[in-house]
């Protein structure tokens, strides 16, 4: 048997693997679970008498950038702010970080109840001027790590 077969077959398991590997890092868009959070928050908002966050995805991306750090890092920690300056145009964001266990809808309640807890980041998530949200995870193999990245305005 000639060479040439085994390098095809090696370059198309190669290219293979890169594609895999790749799609496991990209997320262009926001998972049922991260939808179910966003649609949690909206509904605490409406009873608080605020409008509702509507997604971005430029938002969705930095968080996610952010959730990817945290789950390799394995460190729940808001990091640089030069990320969202980027996406941000008049300053005015905020952020919202968790780390939680579990999975499907209940993660998504969890994560929001644990939100609410915490009286910083009630603030942020029922703050009126923020209109703008892109929220991501990822998991490390052990917990999930959250970030919700909101915004007034987007550039």
């Amino acid at each position: 048997m000639s060479d040439s077969p085994r390098w095809a077959a090696a370059i198309a398991v190669g290219l293979l693997s890169l594609i895999c590997v790749e799609s496991a890092h990209a997320k262009p868009s926001a998972d049922r679970v991260e939808r179910a959070v966003v649609a949690e928050v909206n509904a605490i908002r409406a009873a608080a008498g605020t409008a509702k966050l509507r997604p971005a995805k430029r938002l969705h991306r930095v968080a996610d950038g952010h959730s990817r750090t945290m789950a390799r890092t394995g460190r729940l920690d808001h990091g640089d702010w030069d990320r969202r300056v980027r996406v941000v145009a008049d300053g005015r964001a905020g952020e919202t970080i968790a780390m939680m266990s579990g999975g499907g809808r209940k993660l998504a309640r969890g994560v929001v109840r644990a939100w609410m807890q915490s009286p910083p980041h009630r603030a942020i998530l029922l703050d009126p001027g923020l209109r703008r949200i892109g929220i991501a995870r990822r998991h490390d193999g052990r917990a999930w790590f959250f970030t919700a990245d909101m915004a007034q305005r987007l550039r």
